[in-house]
């Protein structure tokens, strides 16, 4: 059972300073759990989490629940949730402030994405293969954000990529129902990778504008030069 894994024993639980995944600060506050492919099953209250945490992941279980992103601490900074059969919509509006890292690739999350509403400092936004539906907004990013993943989710539209953050160096919208003629002329210096494989996206983009595109079975075509 859960309890076994986290707990060692599930009759007699041991101290939580003896608990699998547990850190603690000099302090002797909780500040990571980390519950990493323990094979974990069914759900987890996620508000009984110490207000301390500021890393918590379940990577790699067979966790099946609704998510509420307010149930976390206020300074959360790592959240990983991916590889599990999580459900439900989420809101973005509410992750701690102090989001740096967020995963929550391969589950089955559903609904829209409101990426103009990411916390202020996170650098790491990673989606991927889920079931988001929707238009998005990438107008609205946070200055901090480096890393986007979009990829394999419902989502559809236009894209509207002139305004993303300076400093982004990578960023996948592959295998999404996007559509429509997109402006490529004013993408980061810094960008290093765009994935824009299997979408519906037309233009011309100039291969220095991103160090590595891939473009494949898509309407954008790349070109060396102008």
């Amino acid at each position: 059972c859960n309890k076994r894994k986290i707990c060692r024993n599930a009759e007699i639980p041991k101290d939580v300073s003896e608990w699998n995944g547990i850190k603690f600060d000099e302090s002797g506050d909780i500040v990571e759990i980390s519950w990493e492919n323990l094979q974990l099953e069914g759900s987890i209250d996620l508000q009984w989490v110490p207000s301390t945490v500021t890393e918590f992941s379940v990577y790699a279980n067979r966790l099946w629940q609704e998510i509420k992103l307010v149930h976390f601490p206020d300074g959360l900074r790592v959240l990983d949730l991916s590889n599990n059969e999580f459900d439900g919509s989420i809101s973005l509006q509410d992750l701690p402030e102090e989001m740096f890292d967020l995963n929550l690739d391969h589950n089955s999350f559903s609904g829209t994405l409101d990426l103009d509403k990411l916390p202020n400092k996170v650098a790491y936004v990673i989606l991927n293969d889920n079931e988001f539906c929707g238009t998005v907004c990438l107008t609205k990013l946070p200055d901090s954000l480096l890393d986007m993943n979009l990829s394999k989710n419902r989502l559809s539209g236009s894209l509207d990529l002139t305004k993303l953050p300076d400093g982004m160096r990578e960023l996948r919208v592959d295998r999404n129902a996007f559509e429509g003629a997109t402006d490529f002329s004013k993408l980061p210096d810094a960008l290093e990778y765009l994935c824009l494989t299997k979408t519906n996206l037309t233009g011309h983009i100039l291969e220095e504008r991103a160090r590595r595109v891939d473009a494949a079975d898509s309407g954008v075509k790349v070109r060396a030069h102008e």
